[in-house]
């Protein structure tokens, strides 16, 4: 039992009904069981599968870790589309970059942007205050000591993008995206950010 079908350059992934028993395997491919939403402990029982590609990734000592992280992120996505009303998937779906959107979304935190902040944010913020200042290797204790201080101020104001209703102004908003703009920082964290501090405008097209 396998409906997934060809449609022009794509392939749609169909989910079908089932009890999670007899399903024929397939080299390469791998079935998602779709559980039953159920409340409480459990899982529930399995009420439809879908066929998919097998997601192999090598990480050294990491990699078993690694694939069962990320085809437990997929199947969770699978199943929370599923639930939505979806019955059949493309790759863009549930493919690697729809993985690493549902995890931000399931992980963005300020915990979780407080680790961007440090490992990818920091550093790039240092430098483009040095430039900006002018200052040359080996920066003084002074100036060491402002660049610090604007990055736990930066900091504070991105870990503020994970509440719920970020407490910030236009002002602040509109220099927090000018600086990802700046070091140009791209992601599924930036991506969720962006999302709290960029206004939405309704399309000119909207009206009669």
């Amino acid at each position: 039992m396998n409906t997934n079908v060809i449609q022009g350059q794509e392939v749609l992934f169909i989910s079908t009904a089932s009890d999670g028993k007899g399903l024929e395997e397939v080299e390469g491919m791998e079935w998602v069981k779709i559980p039953e939403k159920r409340e409480g402990k459990g899982k529930g029982k399995t009420i439809a599968a879908v066929s998919l590609p097998q997601l192999e990734y090598d990480a050294g000592i990491l990699s078993g870790i690694l694939n069962q992280a990320v085809n437990d992120l997929r199947r969770e996505l699978v199943v929370s589309l599923y639930r939505a009303g979806t019955v059949q998937y493309t790759e863009q779906d549930i493919g690697e970059d729809a993985i690493a959107k549902f995890w931000s979304e399931k992980s963005f935190s300020a915990e979780s942007v407080g680790v961007w902040f440090d490992n990818e944010m920091a550093p790039l913020l240092a430098y483009s205050i040095q430039v900006a200042k002018g200052w040359n290797d080996p920066l003084t204790a002074e100036q060491e000591k402002y660049v610090e201080q604007k990055q736990a101020a930066y900091r504070g104001s991105y870990v503020e993008c994970a509440a719920k209703f970020p407490k910030l102004n236009p002002t602040q908003m509109a220099e927090l995206a000018r600086v990802i703009a700046l070091v140009e920082l791209s992601g599924p964290i930036v991506d969720r950010i962006r999302e709290k501090i960029v206004p939405k405008v309704a399309e000119e097209s909207l009206g009669f």
